[in-house]
């Protein structure tokens, strides 16, 4: 039984890990092809985008107590649904702030902090224990943090973010802005803390 954990906390650890790295591919990639190319559709982002939350959504369900039982029980349903809406207003974000509509954006950002809350709170809870794992779920928070400002950053200094918004016209762009670090960190907290038993 205890090799069983061991091995299931080793296997959700490594494909959290390579989830998440997928995941900062594919966004570096998509927005990459956006700002220097134009291109709305990037198909090696997308695979590598999509790819890495499906990824990351498998490891953060798969629970120490599956490797008994392989029922699907209101933890792993947490966590699916958590990682499943975190993908899912992630990859429309950029769609609805080009869409200029204040109410909708508005909206679809308490949305896209609350399904970041619900992964962070689902990552804590994919424990063998009956209560949530607390370190996780400040590491996942803070991981989940870092993620969110990451991605300011990056829309704030990238040549078609906000001020392309505005005006429609790509700035110059600065590649050393705090953005990257900050969206790869925070990708590898929540991979630490998924890992984490």
């Amino acid at each position: 039984m205890m090799h069983c954990v061991v091995a299931l906390n080793i296997c959700r650890g490594f494909v959290g890990l390579i989830g998440a790295i997928m995941v900062i591919v594919g966004v570096v990639k998509t927005d990459g092809d956006y700002d220097n190319l134009g291109k709305t559709e990037s198909n090696i982002g997308s695979f590598f985008f999509f790819g890495g939350w499906i990824l990351f959504t498998i490891s953060v369900g798969l629970l120490n107590e599956t490797a008994t039982s392989y029922v699907l029980s209101k933890k792993t349903l947490l966590s699916f649904l958590g990682a499943l809406f975190v993908m899912f207003t992630a990859s429309k974000s950029q769609f609805v702030m080009y869409k200029k509509d204040q109410k909708l954006m508005r909206m679809f950002l308490i949305g896209f902090m609350l399904a970041w809350a619900v992964l962070a709170y689902a990552i804590a809870y994919s424990t063998m224990h009956a209560q949530p794992n607390y370190l996780k779920l400040v590491i996942a928070l803070i991981g989940a943090v870092g993620v969110i400002a990451g991605m300011i950053f990056q829309m704030k200094y990238r040549k078609r973010g906000f001020e392309f918004i505005e005006t429609g016209t790509p700035s110059v762009g600065n590649v050393y802005s705090p953005g990257l670090p900050l969206f790869t960190g925070g990708w590898l907290l929540l991979a630490l803390a998924n890992a984490l038993v």
